[in-house]
């Protein structure tokens, strides 16, 4: 379920559009890019690139990796001498190869980079030196608790919904937390996720930003909000002219 943009609540709305975290299935998150394009940036690698081993390259970096061509190799150092052979895919804007490296140096989940240009053309610094994302980052004994709990889901399938519950527990969490926890479970956008905290009536904003949820309230909601809910006016009006 995903709702426009104007359907969605002011914090959610914020952290849906946020360009620092754009990635892939983020319709939100505006292309266009008024800033020049700087000789470093920072990234932060959640928990579904590092598995994969990739970046994917936001709208505010496509000028950085400066290329006409769809598939680019590029090269990124690290420590002056590790020489990593990547490859940039500009229709799917993702960076490929980095599997070995994320998972030798990085957490799993929050680990913050910065890419440094070169005056080689092709040619980047990677800088790391144990710089983490705080907003995104999982620590050792979260990171123990989610394994235990998607071991316990394998074959037992649950809506978005139903995974928020328990991560929010009495204390309640941050967006970016919950994001990257979700991301850790299966694969979730901020869009996706934005929606359904707007959606349900068991989910709801409290103090320091930190989004908690009443499992008594069920999977109620605002049903003011069903008209933006995308693709559900076309259902509809498709449904009734095939009922004619």
């Amino acid at each position: 379920m995903l709702l426009s943009l104007e359907g969605l609540s002011e914090n959610p709305r914020e952290a849906a559009t946020d360009p620092y975290y754009d990635d892939i299935g983020e319709p939100y998150v505006s292309p266009v890019v008024e800033e020049a394009p700087a000789d470093r940036i920072t990234y932060p690698v959640l928990y579904h690139h590092y598995r994969a081993g990739t970046m994917y390259v936001r709208a505010t970096d496509m000028e950085f990796y400066a290329s006409d061509a769809n598939l680019i190799p590029i090269d990124l150092r690290y420590k002056s001498h590790l020489l990593i052979g990547a490859w940039l895919n500009r229709e799917t804007r993702l960076v490929t190869g980095l599997g070995p490296w994320f998972q030798t140096v990085l957490p799993p989940s929050g680990g913050e980079l910065t890419i440094v240009k070169t005056d080689t053309p092709g040619e980047y610094l990677l800088e790391y030196d144990g710089e983490t994302d705080s907003r995104t980052y999982i620590g050792r004994e979260a990171l123990a608790e989610l394994e235990e709990w998607a071991d316990r889901l394998h074959g037992h399938p649950l809506s978005l919904r139903e995974l928020c519950l328990p991560l929010m527990g009495d204390k309640g969490i941050p967006f970016d937390q919950l994001w990257a926890q979700l991301n850790f479970i299966r694969r979730v956008s901020r869009a996706q996720l934005a929606s359904a905290l707007t959606f349900y009536n068991c989910f709801s904003l409290g103090d320091g930003a930190r989004w908690y949820a009443d499992a008594g309230k069920g999977a109620t909601y605002d049903e003011g909000l069903l008209e933006h809910v995308a693709g559900l006016q076309e259902a509809l009006t498709h449904a009734r002219h095939r009922r004619k």
